[in-house]
């Protein structure tokens, strides 16, 4: 007696579909009562390989097994193509090499971060669990199913989360063009610039605290009186904006950066603007004098 009958489009996918169920058959208590088999290539047939009298029980267990290795592959084999579809669909005017980096920050996205502390929830597994509800729920009722097919009529809420992670990853793609963009022209403005000072000490107590010093370790003040940060990016100038235009202002030869948090956004912005121009430091006597100072004892001047 038939079972179940799977159609997978790719060939290879489905050589991978078959191996994995035939193994999980095997390995389970159907062992001896289900046959899986291969037909023309991208069809995967289930049989029962001798009578049983509640066959509603064994399409229940059969089915209980096929689900999530459905889902599996649906997330790990389709969902790539999928998003190259959309990509081409929704955002073909993108070249090539955009397009893939694109595809590639959506990968990001939907691999999470590993050991992220913040979540318990891997969302691989909870796409996983979603497309294993969905499946048992389709093929409970149903003895044949077209794989990509399925993935594409019957799964919207699942192809909707790819489409709004697409959108997001755009979003954040432009962003850091636009981004990339601004600090190639804040770096060709200061390579061309002549040199005002032979040096500034930039002071960050953490997060957005900083204190700039000049050559001879006096205050400079923080302004927005010079119009380079703001005539080159369409936005609200912020605080770590008018650090770095207070910096390019000073003109230094060199940049001396007394921090604790070298990774801060703000101090990568710093060094790459400044590029070849700049020496970290964490223990020198500034650093203990500054740094390590109460930040009551701070005083910043905007």
């Amino acid at each position: 007696m038939l079972i179940l009958t799977l159609a997978v489009s790719d060939e290879a996918g489905a050589d991978a579909f078959c191996s994995e169920l035939t193994t999980a058959i095997d390995q389970s208590v159907l062992g001896e009562q289900v046959l899986v088999s291969r037909h023309d290539r991208c069809f995967i047939q289930l049989h029962s390989m001798q009578g049983r009298s509640n066959q509603a029980n064994l399409k229940a267990d059969v089915t209980a097994i096929v689900a999530p290795i459905l889902a599996e592959y649906i997330v790990h084999r389709l969902e790539q193509p999928v998003l190259k579809q959309m990509i081409d669909k929704y955002y073909h005017d993108y070249p090539p090499q955009e397009a893939e980096e694109i595809l590639s920050f959506c990968q990001v996205l939907l691999n999470g971060i590993p050991d992220d502390p913040l979540t318990d929830l891997d969302p691989v597994l909870l796409r996983i669990a979603e497309v294993t509800r969905k499946s048992q729920d389709y093929l409970s009722g149903n003895s044949y199913i077209h794989v990509e097919g399925f993935m594409r009529f019957r799964l919207s809420g699942y192809r909707s989360e790819l489409k709004d992670t697409l959108d997001y990853a755009v979003d954040e793609f432009l962003s850091n063009k636009q981004y990339q963009e601004f600090i190639g022209l804040l770096k060709y403005f200061v390579y061309f610039q002549d040199a005002k000072l032979p040096e500034v000490h930039l002071v960050h107590h953490g997060g957005n605290k900083y204190v700039i010093l000049d050559h001879r370790l006096n205050p400079i003040t923080l302004t927005q009186s010079e119009e380079v940060v703001v005539e080159t990016i369409d936005r609200e100038l912020n605080y770590e904006d008018m650090v770095v235009s207070t910096l390019i202002s000073a003109s230094p030869q060199h940049v001396f950066i007394h921090t604790r948090e070298p990774d801060t956004l703000s101090i990568k912005t710093i060094r790459q603007i400044f590029e070849g121009r700049t020496t970290l430091c964490s223990c020198c006597k500034l650093c203990s004098l500054m740094i390590n100072a109460r930040k009551s004892d701070v005083q910043l001047t905007t």
